[in-house]
């Protein structure tokens, strides 16, 4: 979890960052916010190291760091919980996270939301959300959301660049899986070394000779 110092620091950059969203105000039992921040969260979940939401300060506000929840606003976020339950229908797998208060130097709170990245396979949307009477949808179900390169935005994958870096964590992922499961099991793996240089052999012939 982000300590004050980092979030603080974070803020006063006056910009959000690839592994680091804001959102304003808002209550996790509001089901319109509460997809926006599951979007963010998916996100979040696929990308390496993770990432950090911070819930309660407008993004044209950052370097003030307001407007900061309300009591009862910042409690339903803290109620993991329900929380989870909340979030986990529009997630899978589940995306793993921490959530904790923090009061800011600006003396409002907000709640800091810590998304791990994905341990096994990436997030994907379970459940479409959209807004009535709006036409484009908060979350499309099947979805696969990411953290752009070119801006600090979540999207769904639009180019092979963004998919090439998801199936190369993933492929990494399964790799040590797979290590994992062969050490377990009494395999024994060696790293393959380079075929000897024919200056090599002959030396090695040499020696043996003599031997």
């Amino acid at each position: 979890m982000l300590t004050l110092e980092e979030v603080s620091e974070a803020l006063r950059v006056g910009h959000e960052r690839r592994d680091f969203e804001v959102k304003g105000p808002g209550r996790s039992d509001n089901g319109d916010f509460l997809a926006n921040v599951a979007r963010e969260m998916l996100a979040l979940g696929n990308l390496r190291d993770g990432g950090n939401l911070v819930i309660g300060i407008h993004d044209d506000h950052l370097t003030e760091m307001l407007p900061g929840l309300a009591d009862e606003d910042l409690a339903t976020w803290l109620d993991f919980d329900n929380l989870s339950r909340r979030l986990a229908v529009y997630m899978s797998p589940a995306v793993h996270f921490e959530v904790g208060a923090i009061t800011l130097p600006s003396n409002v709170s907000v709640a800091v939301i810590e998304v791990r990245e994905f341990a096994d396979l990436p997030h994907l949307c379970a459940k479409a959300f959209q807004i009535q009477g709006e036409r484009n949808e908060i979350l499309h179900k099947g979805g696969l959301y990411v953290r752009t390169r070119t801006a600090p935005e979540t999207s769904q994958i639009a180019d092979a660049t963004e998919m090439r870096e998801l199936l190369d964590l993933a492929t990494e992922k399964a790799l040590r899986r797979y290590v994992g499961a062969a050490t377990r099991a009494g395999l024994l793996l060696t790293a393959q070394t380079p075929p000897d240089t024919d200056e090599e052999q002959f030396q090695g012939q040499r020696e043996r000779a003599w031997q």
